[in-house]
């Protein structure tokens, strides 16, 4: 199945992910560097093992 968005639909769905981006960096800031980076390699690592179950 094939979905497509429409022009506005294209527009609310921009908008959602800039206000997710956004939400993540300020619930993130109070993490060290290190630890971002630790939790950004295991979110990586799962991602993986997710797309290779799915695929």
């Amino acid at each position: 199945m094939i979905v497509q968005l429409t022009p506005e639909g294209r527009k609310l769905a921009d908008k959602a992910f800039e206000v997710h981006v956004t939400e993540l960096k300020t619930l993130l800031k109070g993490l060290p560097a290190t630890d971002r980076k630790a939790l950004a390699k295991l979110l990586s690592g799962w991602l993986s093992e997710l797309e290779e179950t799915t695929s």
